[in-house]
């Protein structure tokens, strides 16, 4: 059966954008037939080049009632969904992804009177893939069949990494300054009224280092600016704190992220709320050490601050520069797992049985 992958496909970039795009071309390496069905209503070169079918979620519908029985994999989860889902299940094989665990927050938007009939739809779903073992506690609340959740976290590493966008300003920088450190967002955002990717800590924090004599360049990729009267405020910050030629917004998306974290020697994550960070593991994967706040649990090899608390985050990143080849050492000994593998072998397995 052909696997059909339906979501959003890059750009815009984010971690289930991107995680579509590296998982698609491991199918292909793998020769796994396939098609992915792009919601974003977004058109780009890349997707017609690469075949992407762009449509609207209504016209999906249509297209995949139509289509000989395959394994269709969703994305898109809403509790206005559910019932497609359910629909498409009497003559498709239907696998939901959970990329993250606010599906039951999704499911209490619902008119009460029918959550028991969206909860249904989503116990029709031949398999279940949530991305951590508190996804499933929490997935196994609804889900009657336990067995039919599979734990797969969501991180792919690119199956390889291209020359970077920006690649002369940041040979540039790396030319003038001693150490490159990075960070990104996909847009500014807040959470409990505090700027969600600590980007005011990180400028803060590039002043700090300077003014020691710790000669540092900050790089941070904001592809969506989100709140421009933030976003000129931060500037500001950067010209007050006389920094401007030191810490650099890269505002153009990147083809890969990973590509500006392998040129980078260390890469932050100074989220006050997380999810499974998508960047912390794409930069353990290829090297390069990741300091990051405390907020949730944090892969082997991280070195953590606590949470919103600046004079620490300065400690640990001064450690860490200082002593940046015992670090990269260290990171050169994790071993992360590549997920698109477990989930073609779900695939493949679907094949075998042929159900």
């Amino acid at each position: 059966m052909k696997v059909i992958n339906i979501g959003v496909y890059p750009p815009p970039f984010g971690g289930v954008s991107n995680h579509l795009q590296r998982l698609r071309k491991y199918l292909e390496k793998e020769n796994v037939k396939n098609e992915s069905i792009d919601l974003s209503n977004y058109r780009s070169d890349e997707k017609i080049n690469n075949k992407i079918k762009i449509m609207s979620w209504k016209k999906t519908i249509l297209y995949l009632l139509f289509q000989k029985k395959a394994i269709l994999h969703f994305h898109n989860f809403s509790w206005k969904n559910a019932l497609i889902y359910y629909i498409l299940g009497f003559n498709h094989f239907t696998i939901l992804s959970f990329h993250d665990d606010r599906f039951l927050l999704e499911i209490e938007k619902a008119p009460i009177i029918l959550r028991k009939l969206i909860i249904k739809s989503i116990n029709s779903m031949n398999y279940i893939i949530v991305d951590s073992s508190k996804c499933r506690i929490i997935a196994e609340e609804i889900i009657e069949n336990k067995s039919k959740i599979f734990i797969i976290p969501e991180f792919i590493p690119p199956s390889e990494i291209p020359r970077l966008d920006e690649q002369r300003l940041i040979a540039k920088m790396r030319k003038k300054y001693k150490f490159l450190i990075s960070s990104n967002a996909f847009q500014i955002s807040f959470h409990n009224n505090v700027d969600l990717y600590g980007i005011d800590m990180l400028i803060k924090l590039t002043a700090r280092l300077n003014k020691e004599n710790i000669d540092t360049v900050f790089c941070f990729l904001l592809p969506n600016i989100g709140n421009n009267n933030y976003f000129l405020k931060l500037k500001e910050e950067i010209i007050r704190l006389n920094i401007s030629d030191r810490f650099l917004f890269i505002t153009n998306p990147l083809k890969e992220a990973s590509s500006l974290w392998k040129e980078s020697d260390l890469v932050i994550r100074a989220t006050n709320t997380d999810g499974n960070s998508i960047s912390i593991y794409e930069a353990l994967s290829i090297g390069t050490p990741v300091i990051a706040s405390d907020c949730v649990p944090r892969p082997d090899g991280v070195v953590l601050f606590k949470t919103r608390d600046f004079d620490d985050l300065y400690k640990k990143t001064k450690m860490v520069l200082l002593n940046i080849d015992k670090f990269k050492n260290k990171v050169k000994n994790i071993k992360i797992e590549n997920n698109a593998y477990k989930i073609i072998k779900l695939y493949k397995l679907i094949n075998v049985k042929g159900e």
